[in-house]
């Protein structure tokens, strides 16, 4: 049976030992140890730490970069860049006690988001040799694979290995019979899987802790906590906000985006790194370092869903008591008002009669309720009206892996 070796410096180290392999099918040897893969002992040692990069790649992109769109890095920096954008616009034209409310809650929230940006390129880094070196898990791989090579390298020079090679090849011309050739090449091979195994051993020393140090919690405040805030006059520009409105849906869908490619990031296959112990280690800490940062996005999304169900639910009753003096309408939408809804729309609750004070009609109630559904399941854009029917609210980040991959990520909080 052939094997395909993915690693180039492994494929160089079966280049080394080709006499060695073609001695061993001398012998008809197959298996040494009992455990080789296949049909040649060398070959079946290699493989032991044999990885592929191609198979990383998909992860790779999919994470990408400030720069790019269609990258969870791309999409949720744009994304915190229209919100943002968003708000500002909102604050041109929305003054009073509830818009200051809204003020000191959005910083929190798009500071929150920020601070996933950098260690998200610092994964990216990681996990990319391109950017990040030797200090990066291919980079890493490489050099582990690299010692084997030049083991291997080693073991075909050995003065022991070659002359077990020419009594098997060349019987008797060096004197040393088939019976001492054949224990040289059986040592020659144990030798190479003492290699193997001491650079597998590795990865956990040198490979993993690359990983480990984003398996952390980066610190998110909590929006709700933000400090009372200075009372002034009422003012609401309505002219404006539909456009206000749909600009902060866009930037939503942006992270929702983003979030929906974690998910890709997070779906390394198996085997990537290897078969060893140590390889499924090196992937389920990368997964996991994964399930941080999505969990940590996902409260950025509901936190920025609360943003915008709180403006556009203080607009809506705007539009329903407008006709009242500014100061009847400045006392009716306060700060208090302001921070029950932020609450609410953050929560995935729409606040019913039994909370008190003054709720939506309920038309208006049920449409906000499906504009954030529609926006939170990735399948509407922000732009004009959301589907028909609300769909139905996905689970936790991350969302489910491919087939491949059995298991998963662990839930938000889990």
């Amino acid at each position: 049976m052939a094997i395909e070796l993915h690693d180039a410096n492994l494929q160089k180290a079966r280049a080394e030992l080709a006499r060695l392999s073609q001695a061993l099918a001398a012998l008809q040897i197959t298996q040494v140890g009992g455990d080789a893969v296949g049909l040649d002992p060398v070959t079946g040692t290699l493989a032991w730490i044999d990885w592929d990069e191609a198979r990383l790649r998909p992860s790779v992109e999919a994470l990408g970069a400030a720069q790019r769109s269609g990258t969870a890095i791309g999409e949720f920096t744009t994304g915190i860049e229209v919100v943002e954008s968003a708000r500002d616009s909102a604050m041109d034209m929305w003054k009073g006690d509830a818009a200051n409310v809204f003020r000191a809650y959005s910083n929190v929230v798009l500071d929150n988001c920020r601070k996933i940006v950098p260690e998200l390129d610092a994964m990216r880094r990681t996990i990319s040799e391109a950017d990040g070196g030797e200090d990066s898990v291919p980079g890493g791989m490489k050099e582990r694979t690299k010692a084997v090579w030049k083991a291997a390298a080693a073991i075909a020079d050995d003065p022991q290995t070659r002359r077990g090679i020419d009594a098997v090849l060349h019987r008797g011309e060096n004197g040393t019979s088939l019976a001492d050739g054949r224990l040289l090449l059986l040592d020659a091979i144990i030798q190479l899987k003492d290699r193997v195994t001491a650079q597998i051993e590795r990865i956990d020393d040198d490979v993993t802790p690359l990983v480990s140090r984003h398996v952390r919690v980066i610190e998110q405040r909590n929006p709700e906590q933000t400090p009372t805030q200075p009372k002034s006059g009422f003012e609401i520009r309505l002219s404006e906000a539909r456009k206000v409105a749909t600009a902060m849906r866009m930037g939503i869908a942006d992270m929702v985006r983003a979030k929906r490619l974690l998910d890709q990031v997070w779906a390394v296959p198996n085997w990537t790194f290897g078969t060893s112990a140590n390889a499924t280690t090196l992937l389920k800490t990368w997964q996991k370092a994964v399930t941080y940062r999505a969990n940590e996005l996902h409260r950025c999304i509901k936190w920025v869903e609360g943003m915008y169900g709180g403006m556009s639910a203080t607009f809506h009753l705007y539009s329903i008591i407008e006709f009242q003096t500014n100061e009847a309408v400045g006392r009716i939408l306060n700060a208090d008002l302001e921070r029950q809804k932020l609450h609410d729309y953050s929560q995935e609750r729409i606040p019913t009669t039994s909370d008190g004070g003054l709720v939506l009609p309920p038309h208006l109630n049920s449409y906000l309720k499906e504009e954030i559904a529609a926006l939170h399941s990735g399948k509407w854009d922000g732009v004009g009206n959301p589907p028909r029917i609300p769909p139905n609210l996905p689970e936790d980040l991350p969302m489910g892996p491919p087939a491949a991959n059995k298991g998963g990520p662990p839930k938000p909080g889990g």
